[in-house]
């Protein structure tokens, strides 16, 4: 068994591999999203049961099976690539797939996590805030006295939702190494965030403090009072699973910030345009996303903590991977994982 560099399984996205090669790069392939299905799979199992033998309602059937033929369309078409030997192709595709796998169940566990009832915690959370000495009302009034950055900051907090899957095709052709890590650790820590969610949940600082969407007209978003809304419906016994961000403490835009700029460096021709904007996203947190500044430290901490964590798991299964064919890697069962390195710019 030989410790195998993943950017070496991937050198060429050809389909020209012997018959006898194909299925050892198909086990490297399928094990780069692994760890994200085996959180989606769980997920599912979770909210079939909450939706069947609970009282929780996922949305009508024509919704949902349109929310599925998008995952199917790609995850087939990533099988399709890899059985032909397209495998940075199909690990583009299979990114997408697991993107919207991921939204479209792992959010709903929060709808479950806040049917606990647990008692709001945003006094805490704005405590904390001081402790760390920022004041959470002067953040936002000064935000939302420059008109122009509160704009910019509403576009750049949403654009979570479609910088994935920008990304991450793109990391699938020039450095599928950092992909699977990202995608890896960027589930984990979803799951976690709810889970932490489920006892520290939060109102947002804008209700909690009596602020209303009119005293701040130039916000393009409404989550402040969406999520208060959404969770105070859940307290009154709505059970209609919301695939709406909820969790205040810790911040997963804040997670998403980090990866994202740790991702887009991998790709020098839009490098500085994305990690400016994902440092952007971690300062929109708090006066669009509603978040306390804690809650951006949390979310911080919890991708620097996640991220070694998911990449030991790769490094330590790598380990135990069917050796590579000896005529296209020299490596030997003593050679070690190397570091990512940087990949050609993208023209």
């Amino acid at each position: 068994m030989s410790n195998l560099p993943w950017d070496l399984v991937f050198q060429a996205n050809e389909p020209d591999r012997s018959a006898q090669d194909r299925p050892t790069l198909r086990i490297f392939w399928a094990r780069a999203a692994r760890p994200s299905w085996w959180l989606i799979g769980l997920t599912t199992i979770i909210l079939v049961a909450g939706c069947t033998i609970g009282p929780f309602k996922y949305g009508d059937w024509v919704v949902t099976l349109n929310r599925l033929a998008f995952v199917v369309v790609f995850l087939g078409g990533a099988i399709s690539l890899s059985n032909r030997g397209y495998l940075r192709s199909a690990l583009a595709f299979e990114s997408v797939a697991v993107t919207l796998a991921v939204a479209f169940t792992i959010p709903g566990l929060s709808t479950m996590a806040a049917s606990l009832d647990m008692p709001y915690q945003d006094a805490a959370l704005l405590a904390a805030d001081r402790t760390l000495g920022f004041d959470w009302r002067a953040i936002v009034e000064w935000t939302r006295d420059r008109p122009d950055l509160s704009v910019t900051l509403s576009y750049v907090y949403k654009s979570l939702l479609w910088q994935p899957l920008i990304l991450f095709p793109l990391l699938a052709r020039y450095n599928p190494e950092r992909l699977r890590r990202v995608l890896g650790t960027s589930t984990v820590a979803l799951l976690i965030t709810i889970a932490v969610f489920t006892f520290v949940p939060a109102q947002t600082g804008y209700v909690y403090l009596g602020y209303t969407h009119a005293d701040f007209p130039d916000m393009r978003t409404n989550t402040a009072w969406g999520v208060a809304h959404i969770l105070n419906a859940i307290r009154a016994g709505e059970r209609q699973l919301s695939l709406n961000g909820l969790v205040t403490f810790p911040s997963y835009h804040a997670v998403g910030a980090m990866l994202l700029a740790y991702g887009w460096l991998a790709i020098p021709a839009l490098r500085w345009i994305f990690v400016p904007v994902n440092i952007l996203m971690l300062f929109s947190c708090v006066p669009i996303g509603s978040h306390y500044v804690v809650d951006v430290f949390g979310g911080m901490a919890l991708a620097l903590v996640c991220y070694p964590a998911v990449s030991r798991y790769f490094a330590t299964t790598d380990a135990g991977t069917t050796s590579w064919p000896s005529r296209h890697l020299t490596a030997t069962a003593n050679t070690p994982l190397p570091a990512e390195r940087s990949l050609p710019q993208v023209v």
